[in-house]
């Protein structure tokens, strides 16, 4: 675990607020693994309640540093917690320690439960999905307008065979452009925001020519994410 930064304080389901414990750790250099999991063990209690049991608690990694004057440890850990009704759950982050005169003081005991873990990561999933949606419907967007300039120049769109390739380079085949523009259309043609190529059919069957992404899936149809993302369907 990356040390410096603070992992989030929110446990599922009930804890909500951090407590700061008030557990001195004696003058050692620094703070130990026992001083940590007392911290640790002070705060289950506070915001689980007295029946939620550690089971285990081991440091993973540990740093120490220097802020305005004040000296600072942060203890990261992993630790198991059985919880009344709710099970084993796994728990990692950090306890932090400042140094006073008296010692080593046990400030602040942060923590993430592996169901707000998989909560996160699936909201990183959501959000990078629907981020790689707008890039496909911006990339259909540009190559429409594109196919629009070609078909002003030469009276037709590329046909199915031509295909997109035709906005970057001047078909061979029939029918062959009249009023190619120098440069072409575009300047690369591009993949699909999942590797995949646009597809584009002339004519199409569900506008003048379809020209569309298979979504996440790379296969036709599919719903959610895997949804086809077709210029019939731009919002």
């Amino acid at each position: 675990m990356p040390m410096g930064s603070r992992v989030p304080a929110r446990w599922l389901p009930a804890v909500i607020v951090v407590s700061l414990s008030a557990i001195l750790a004696g003058c050692n250099d620094r703070p130990t693994e026992s001083d940590a999991e007392a911290a640790f063990r002070d705060k289950v209690a506070s915001e689980w309640g007295e029946r939620a049991q550690v089971r285990s608690f081991k440091k993973t990694d540990g740093l120490g540093y220097e802020k305005n004057g004040v000296k600072a440890y942060e203890l990261a850990y992993t630790a198991s917690v059985d919880r009344p009704a709710k099970g084993a759950t796994e728990v990692t982050g950090t306890v932090t320690f400042v140094r006073t005169e008296h010692g080593w003081n046990a400030a602040d005991v942060s923590g993430e439960t592996d169901e707000q873990r998989q909560a996160a990561q699936q909201r990183e999933r959501d959000i990078a999905e629907r981020a790689n949606v707008v890039r496909a419907r911006q990339d259909i967007r540009v190559l429409e307008s594109a196919l629009a300039l070609y078909k002003l120049d030469n009276f037709h769109h590329p046909s199915t065979e031509q295909g997109l390739a035709a906005l970057v380079n001047p078909p061979d085949s029939e029918p062959k452009p009249v009023n190619y523009k120098s440069g072409g259309y575009i300047q690369d043609l591009p993949n699909d925001p999942w590797g995949n190529p646009y597809q584009y059919a002339n004519p199409g069957t569900r506008s003048e020519f379809d020209l569309f992404s298979f979504g996440a899936d790379g296969k036709p149809d599919g719903e959610g994410a895997a949804e086809d993302i077709g210029n019939w369907n731009l919002p």
